[in-house]
Order: C-alpha cells, then structure tokens, then sequence
C-alpha cells in the first residue's frame, strides 16, 4: 500500500505531454544526415564571453570534472560504467573548451573536439544524450565565435548533433533539460544561416519565450527553487542577451525586453540568497563550483550592458513570496529560511525535504548551513543528503517531511501555509507552517517562526497534534564552528583554535541535546566533517524556543556565571 501511494503522489503531477515524451523515449531513432550542410552566418564580432570555470580537460587525454581526475584512455572510456553518470555528463558537455585561459589552449580544446568526434559515433550512448548535446552545441558554437574557425569535419558533426537533438526534445522531464534544449537550437539557428537553420532559431525562440515566463518567477527566483540551478539559468540569460548584441536583429525586440527584465530580478534574487560571503545558500541541490556566484554574473551582466552598469541591489530583509523563501538582515547577521512548497510539482528532482530549513551567517561568516550534496544519481548518499535530518529544521518521528526517494523522486510533499515576513521595531520576523507529517497519528502540523533582534537568533518550533510524537530539531554547523556543551541547557559555539566563544545557545529544559559529526559538502566529491546539534524530545509542550546570542557582554557574563 505504501508503495502504491507513493507512487501514485510521485506521478499525478506529471502533464500529458510529459507521459508523450516518455514514449517517444523507447521508438526507434533514425540517425540524422551528414549532407546539404548549411551555411556559417557572417558574423563580424566576437563572443563577449566571461570565463570563470576552471580548466577540465587537458593533454595526453586527461581530464578533471567534479574533483574527480581520470584519463580517457579509448572509447569505452567515454561511456565507462564504473564512471558516476553526472561525472560522464560533464564529460561531454564541453565546458572546458570556455574556461579560464582557454584562449592559450586552442590546440589542446580542438584536439579534444576531433577526439570526441572520432570516438563517439552518432548517436550512441551517453555522448549523444539530449542534454548532454544541448550543451556541447552552445560550448562548441560559443568557442567558435571566439575566433576559432571549423574544419568540415567539425562543421557536419556539430550539424549532425543540432539535427539530432531537434528531433529528441526533453519533453518528458521539461525543466532545465527542455530549456537547454531551446537555448542550443537558438544558438544553431544564430551560428548557420538558411531554411533549415531558421526552423532551428523558430523553434528555440518558441521554447526560450514560453519558458521565460513559466521558469522564472514574478519574483525573479527560479521555479526549481534551487539556488545553483538559479544560477546557471541566469548565465544562460545572458547569454542570450550576449547573442543579440552581436547580430541584434536576430532575437524579437521584445523577447530582448524580456530577457533584461527577468536578469535584473534574477540578479536581485540570487544576491538575497546569497550569504555575506557572496556564495549562494545551500538549498535543494546546491552546491559550489557548478553555478558562477553573484558577483561573476553581475560582472557578466554590466559587460554585457553597458547602460546599466550602475544597477544597485538591495540589502534588506525580503520575502519572495512565490519562491518561498525569506531573506532577513539585521546588523551583522543574515538569516535565509526556505517557507515554500517543492515546484515544480511536474518535476521535483532537485527538491529536497527541507521545509522551514534555514541558514545564518554573522559577520560574513556562514555558522547554521544545509548540509548539501556531494552526490547524484541513485544511492543512500544521494537519499540521505535530500533527507529533514540533513537540514537544519524540525523532524517528526525520525519520517520527512516530504516523501524524497530514489534519486530524483518526490511523492508525498509537504504543503506551506501563513508564510509571511515583517519588521516590528528592531525585529527582523518571519514564520510559516507546513502539512508534510499530517500524514502521521494526530495529523501534526509543523509551525515556525525566526526572530533577529540586533545579534541575537530566536528560533520557536511549535507541532499541533493531538498525539504525542518525537520531534528532533537540528542545527547543522559549518566546518568552521565546534559545539560544547555546558550546564543549564547552554551550548559554546567555538572557532577551532580560539580561545573565546563566538556565541552560546540556549535551549529548552525539557529537550534533550545531542552533538555529533557529520558532513557538509562543499562540492561534488568533497565533504568536510561538520558538527551537528540535534535537540530531542516530545511535542507535548507549547512552544521550544531556541536562543542564539552573539552578543559579546552576554558571552562573557554567561561565562562568569557557569565557571
């Protein structure tokens, strides 16, 4: 029965054309033609590219994707089954080719694009994966723009894939893939010119336009709600805009409006969900190292626009109401919370369950983290790192929040409601309840509020049932921070090596406190031990109030009094 529900919760959401989509995935593939190869656009100015993606691939066929180092050594490699599927993916995708200090290495980059050539026949595995050419067109198409001119071979191949692709859309998952795919076919109807190739731009256009308006929200957040997707979506933005400065007649004009118009929110947004330390926050799938930070796109954007390169960005506390997620600021600290349902609700793959999760940074260093992910694919690693328990939120009865399984499945979802923000004073308020263990004896509801008043975090959870269940609250800490317990429910909050606390908690008498290590995980492939707080107990009081202070007077009177 368990599993007939989840599976039912996991696939009613899916749209008509998805469930078309995934037919069409087992029909036969006929292999495009190599002839009639249309005609290279006269293009007279150069790629305006902005580089900031470090070297991957390398001589003597070496290369480096996601910490990983390996050596393609022959075919097989390219499509090596002891090889993680995303590390395969980047494989292909070509990035390398415009990364830093790529224009010195011309030689290396065009003999990895004849190796591929020569090594990956049409359209065969893992090489020739819908996406995976998306992407590879652009970064093919991008390094050539930049000054490098085909050869034959190269030209019939990269018309070959552009051919290909146009006739194996993503609509079975929508989303970013589906995106991607109309961001190559624009950037193919751009580079060629001709009948077939405009049939190419048309198409892209059509997917680019539609996609603008349902993947980027009214409040300027991506709809993955997944602050790294976030990011490469805004660069691809800009690369369009970058295209139309080149040959400005080839977008719409109002298409051109619209992509300046959905940067500059975006912009905004991924700057509030950014911490002090200008990288994003850690929700859903995010990691570093895969999306350029805040600063890199705004440098891309004002290069790119030179008419707004005094754009400015505010700084205060901000609720993205269709996002689900809330920005507060106060002095030095900075609080980020997640009060938004799991969108989109036809594709959830990056969605985790960290409802009322948050992070907080003071004085722009990062202290109460999400944990995020090292991983994808199917594994427990990969279920685990998407699981409340590695959020820093409330969990019931040791069950999530939202029913995560497999590697990129939802079923049950957890439901916000009443999620506000407002300033009262010299509070900083937001708070927001959620329905994801209404499923449970009692049908409890989780409701939480967050409180900065000057340095000072107030974190009060409350569960309305009319059962007893065991809650766990945790906080997950940076690697930077150690935890040590002292008496009266109160917790150091310590930088390794110093002397002096950055901060103490306090907490409830009736909770249990638990400290222990786990990981929190920088990139993919690089996880650093971490300290966790888990705080125990029942829902059988009102409210659990939990006290953070940085405020140095009360750190060294708390000290007095205990020792």
């Amino acid at each position: 029965m368990k599993l007939l529900s989840r599976y039912f919760h996991t696939l009613r959401y899916l749209r008509f054309i998805q469930w078309i989509g995934r037919i069409k995935v087992y029909l036969p593939k006929r292999i495009p033609l190599g002839n009639n190869i249309p005609q290279k656009r006269s293009i007279n100015k150069k790629w305006n590219c902005i580089e900031w993606k470090k070297q991957s691939l390398f001589k003597d066929r070496k290369v480096k994707f996601l910490n990983v180092e390996r050596k393609i050594k022959n075919k097989k490699d390219w499509s090596n089954p002891e090889s993680k599927l995303i590390w395969l993916f980047n494989l292909h995708y070509f990035d390398g080719i415009n990364s830093k200090g790529s224009e010195k290495r011309t030689v290396i980059d065009r003999g990895w694009i004849d190796l591929w050539i020569n090594e990956n026949p049409p359209c065969k595995k893992v090489a020739w994966n819908p996406y995976c050419t998306s992407l590879r067109i652009v970064n093919w198409i991008k390094w050539s723009l930049k000054g490098n001119i085909f050869t034959g071979k190269e030209t019939k191949s990269l018309v070959i894939q552009i051919r290909w692709l146009i006739k194996n859309l993503e609509i079975q998952f929508l989303g970013n893939h589906y995106w991607s795919n109309g961001k190559a076919l624009v950037f193919a109807g751009f580079y060629f010119d001709g009948f077939e190739s405009k049939k190419w731009l048309n198409l892209g256009l059509k997917i680019i336009d539609s996609q603008l308006d349902e993947q980027c929200l009214s409040d300027g957040g991506h709809f993955e709600r997944t602050p790294m997707y976030h990011a490469l979506f805004l660069e691809d933005i800009l690369d369009l805009i970058n295209l139309s400065q080149i040959i400005p007649d080839i977008l719409p004009a109002n298409l051109q409006e619209k992509l300046l118009n959905k940067a500059r929110k975006m912009l905004q947004w991924l700057y509030s969900m950014s911490h002090p330390d200008n990288e994003i926050a850690f929700f859903n799938d995010t990691t570093f190292g895969i999306g350029a930070n805040f600063k890199t796109l705004l440098n891309y954007y004002k290069k790119i626009t030179n008419h707004e390169s005094n754009i400015s960005f505010s700084t205060h506390s901000f609720l993205f109401k269709e996002s689900g997620f809330v920005r507060l600021e106060r002095n030095d600290m900075v609080c980020i919370c997640d009060v938004g349902s799991i969108n989109p609700k036809y594709n959830p793959g990056h969605s985790h369950a960290e409802t009322l999760s948050f992070e907080m940074s003071f004085k722009k260093r990062r202290i109460i983290v999400n944990s995020g992910i090292s991983v994808y694919g199917r594994s427990n690693l990969r279920i685990k790192q998407r699981s409340t328990s590695f959020h820093s939120t409330l969990c019931i009865d040791k069950q999530n929040s939202s029913d995560i399984w497999s590697g990129f499945r939802v079923g049950r979802r957890a439901k916000v409601r009443n999620s506000n923000y407002f300033s009262l004073d010299n509070n900083e308020i937001a708070y927001a309840s959620h329905s994801g263990y209404e499923y449970l004896k009692g049908s409890p509801i989780h409701s939480r509020m967050w409180r900065i008043e000057n340095n000072k975090l107030y974190v009060y959870d409350h569960i309305y049932s009319s059962k007893k269940h065991m809650i766990e609250i945790n906080f997950i800490f940076h690697p930077k921070w150690y935890l040590e317990i002292l008496p009266f429910n109160t917790i150091l909050i310590k930088e390794k090596n110093a002397d002096f606390p950055i901060a103490f908690i306090k907490y409830e008498k009736d909770l249990i406190s638990k400290i222990y290590n786990s990981h929190w995980n920088k990139g993919f492939g690089i996880s650093i031990i971490n300290n966790v707080l888990t705080l125990k107990g029942s829902n059988e009081s009102v409210i659990k109030k939990t006290f953070f202070s940085f405020d140095k007077l009360e750190i060294k009177k708390l000290l007095k009094t205990i020792y």
